[in-house]
């Protein structure tokens, strides 16, 4: 990966996300907001394998990512603030002691409210800057009621469900995608019937549980070209909650099944 400084328009400010009565406090008294709880500590990362672009398309899953920092000072420790206390807590419900890269996952409440100004950052193994701010990223998932709504929560599993893909998207495209950005092998995989004007959704099985988490640390909200061209798709990933897609195929054939029944019933 190439090294990148990050540039804003504006100075990163620590307090822009915290809620209004917390903004206008004096900063000596930022101690009484410590139950915000939006901060997450994140221990046992890979830093030659993942960077905060990866943190944040394993958390955006479960609530809005502000800001992802890795500690120079400690080596595979990095502190995310969650837009509010309650991504947090569904982050380490979901994420805690998960294998993530030949290591399990640990995930605590940081004791601070939340990150304060973030300096110039340091060079990662892996050559990624040490931080990012991902407020204004259009891959937060929680940003309305609406959006919250939408999303599927549940724990790791080797079954994902991938959304936002290109109307031509294909089987072996899709293997191949998963393979050349993760370098996972797809053991199983459905994309669900669309209209033709419509992006593509399904289902892809890989063989363990840390491949599915590895896939979407590589894979999630990457551009996807259709084959014609026209404007990227980010493709889109979460975890499912069935055990595999053959389970999931037989349940499609039944429900299929009983609504034709219903149908000639009817007639």
């Amino acid at each position: 990966m190439a090294s990148s400084r990050q540039r804003r328009s504006t100075p990163y400010s620590p307090t822009r996300h915290l809620p209004q009565a917390t903004q206008t406090s004096s900063m000596e008294n930022f101690e009484e907001y410590g139950d915000l709880g939006c901060v997450v500590m994140a221990y046992n990362l890979n830093v030659e394998k993942i960077n905060p672009t990866g943190v944040f398309n394993l958390f955006c899953m479960y609530g809005n990512v502000w800001v992802v920092k890795f500690l120079k000072t400690k080596v595979g420790c990095a502190m995310i603030q969650m837009g509010d206390r309650e991504g947090a807590e569904r982050s380490i419900r979901y994420l805690n002691g998960v294998p993530l890269f030949d290591d399990l996952l640990q995930l605590a409440i940081s004791k601070q409210p939340f990150l304060g100004e973030l300096g110039r950052g340091f060079e990662l193994p892996n050559g990624s800057y040490s931080w990012k701010d991902f407020s204004s990223s259009k891959n937060n998932r929680f940003l309305n009621p609406t959006m919250a709504a939408r999303n599927r929560l549940n724990p790791p599993s080797k079954v994902l469900h991938f959304f936002n893909t290109p109307p031509d998207l294909t089987e072996e495209r899709l293997e191949d995608f998963i393979y050349t950005t993760s370098q996972i092998r797809v053991v199983d995989e459905m994309v669900f019937p669309r209209k033709p004007d419509r992006s593509a959704s399904g289902l892809i099985e890989v063989e363990t549980i840390a491949d599915a988490i590895a896939c979407v640390v590589r894979c999630n909200n990457v551009p996807l070209y259709a084959v014609h061209g026209g404007p990227p798709f980010f493709v889109k990933l979460c975890f499912s909650n069935v055990s595999s897609i053959a389970v999931a195929a037989r349940e499609i054939e039944k429900k299929s099944a009983k609504a034709l029944n219903n149908d000639s019933a009817q007639k």
